[in-house]
């Protein structure tokens, strides 16, 4: 009889311990002991609001100091984004590169797409101008631009000789292009230059850039050499000129070459 008692109360004991700890998780959770989810941090979730925040944009021209920007066109015509401008490097150093980032705008002016508009020269000296283009298919629900022009300084990684002698030998319509220029460059440099670039720049009436294509060398320049004195013949496709070609009043070709540093 008294062993069977003592099972009892061990057993009262053992549910008496179990229920003061079930008591014990509880005690810190709301409503009773009911779960729930954990709360967000206030601040983290403002943070996080904060980073994802659209700020609309000024439409218009953010050129950084020391760049002065020439002339230019830019805007959407028949579903293109346009950008052509001519940029000079006054800030007293040279410029490794010189780039264009244009922000396409809604109605509101928030921004939809961002396109960059680089030149294919680099270690541009003081005082010497760079054409900078971009076309491409425009958002149907682009309204407006902000554009912003930086350059990247620098050490020179190679010494550029510019606006190189060179003509026009034939312009029109083609086939294969909206508008097409062929025409000749010379070396005049004094040593065989690597990487040339030339650059075909259509003006229209009141001076306006209507369209801006790199060259291809068609002759004169092998293996990416050209040999100092040699005249190389090149052409330039555009697939796009801003309003008709009939208003091309004048043709502007800047060639360029480069050389080791000495």
């Amino acid at each position: 009889m008294m062993r069977r008692w003592a099972l009892w109360a061990i057993a009262l004991a053992l549910v008496l311990v179990a229920a003061a700890c079930g008591n014990d998780d509880k005690k810190d959770l709301p409503d009773g002991g009911t779960p729930t989810a954990e709360e967000p941090d206030a601040a983290a979730t403002q943070e996080a609001n904060d980073a994802v925040e659209l700020i609309p944009r000024e439409p218009g021209n953010n050129v950084q100091a020391g760049l002065t920007l020439v002339t230019y066109s830019v805007g959407i015509e028949d579903g293109t984004l346009y950008f052509f401008g001519e940029v000079r490097n006054d800030t007293g150093q040279l410029a490794r590169q010189i780039y264009a980032t244009i922000y396409l705008l809604d109605g509101e002016n928030y921004t939809i797409e961002t396109i960059q508009a680089e030149s294919l020269l680099t270690d541009i000296p003081p005082g010497q101008t760079v054409y900078l283009a971009s076309v491409s298919p425009a958002p149907e629900n682009a309204a407006d631009t902000q554009v912003w022009i930086r350059y990247q300084a620098g050490d020179p990684a190679l010494r550029g000789y510019f606006d190189l002698p060179a003509e026009v030998e034939a312009s029109g319509s083609d086939p294969a292009a909206v508008y097409l220029v062929r025409g000749t460059a010379e070396n005049t440099s004094g040593v065989d230059l690597t990487f040339p670039v030339v650059n075909v720049v259509l003006i229209g009436p009141d001076e306006n850039l209507i369209g801006v294509a790199s060259g291809v060398f068609t002759g004169g320049v092998q293996d990416g050499v050209w040999p100092t004195g040699e005249t190389a013949s090149f052409e330039a496709r555009f697939d796009f000129v801003l309003g008709d070609i009939a208003q091309v009043r004048e043709i502007r070709i800047a060639a360029t070459g480069y050389a080791p540093l000495p």
